[in-house]
């Protein structure tokens, strides 16, 4: 339905699983709700209400705007689990959001994504994929794992691991580490970690992999960011070039300054020049 979530507001945990098909996120909705919390005060034993307007839509855990005011509320947002071990797990519009309304990014929560089940004990498994889209998930910590694909976007403060069994294909965003397994990235695919980015899978031409330790299938880490280029030849010479036109233009401006300078000084004595404005001085009596 427009508009419906699956939403915990005061750091509840929250699970969903489909045993036999697929979640959806759903398409979301561009509004507030009323969010109401009830309590009782420690202090006086009077009850209690506070009242704040939420916006989220889709799958969401979140914190209270102001956790102090309730009583024992909780300081950070609680987990997140999809499991869809024969189907698949879909963003849409909706998203998968775990955000601390009142600011503590401290690590601890946790957005676990699992679709499809992987082979074992001779069963060949099922294929699940996730498609995040645009709307993505956004969390804590972020573990995806699909017996299949994994698209889309997905954004963590803390680390991401992303294992694919079969392609990735999106944007991986990951204040931590950004941990990616799969069997081939796609060439639009871009993967950041300011921890740093750890990449198994056959990289697509055009596949960024960015930050100041990235290793690729095991490789020795390297930094990826700020790169010099050296000046080519064509480059140096058309700066030359540039050089030596801008000189002759200067030399050029003074010359014919000085002949200014050689007229002017035939003009009147009673003138005083000033930029490009002329006073004239009353003489004197």
């Amino acid at each position: 339905m427009y508009g419906s979530r699956i939403a915990a507001y005061n750091g509840g945990n929250i699970s969903v699983e489909s045993l036999q098909g697929d979640v959806n996120a759903g398409s979301g909705g561009a509004s507030f709700i009323q969010v109401s919390t009830s309590f009782v005060d420690p202090i006086t034993g009077k009850p209690g209400i506070y009242v704040e307007r939420v916006f989220g839509s889709g799958i969401v855990a979140n914190t209270l705007v102001d956790s102090t005011a309730v009583p024992n509320s909780s300081s950070v947002p609680g987990n997140i689990t999809v499991q869809t071990p024969r189907g698949d797990i879909f963003a849409s519009e909706g998203g998968i959001v775990q955000e601390a309304l009142n600011g503590n990014v401290s690590a601890g929560p946790t957005v676990t994504l699992v679709a499809g089940t992987p082979p074992s004990d001779g069963s060949p498994g099922f294929v699940g994929n996730i498609d995040l889209g645009t709307s993505g998930v956004i969390g804590g910590t972020v573990d995806a794992t699909a017996n299949g694909n994994i698209t889309g976007l997905v954004i963590s403060r803390q680390n991401s691991t992303i294992n694919a069994a079969q392609t990735f294909s999106g944007t991986v965003l990951s204040g931590g580490t950004a941990n990616l397994s799969a069997s081939s990235v796609s060439g639009t695919s871009t993967i950041i970690g300011v921890g740093g980015v750890s990449v198994s899978g056959t990289l697509g031409v055009g596949a960024a992999v960015l930050g100041q330790n990235v290793s690729v299938n095991g490789g020795a880490a390297q930094s990826t960011l700020g790169a010099t280029a050296a000046a080519s030849a064509t480059s140096q010479a058309a700066a030359n070039t540039a050089t030596a036109d801008a000189a002759k233009e200067v030399a050029a401006t003074d010359e014919s300054g000085d002949d200014d300078k050689k007229k002017k000084g035939k003009g009147p004595l009673l003138s005083h020049r000033v930029g490009r404005v002329t006073v004239l001085l009353p003489a004197k009596s």
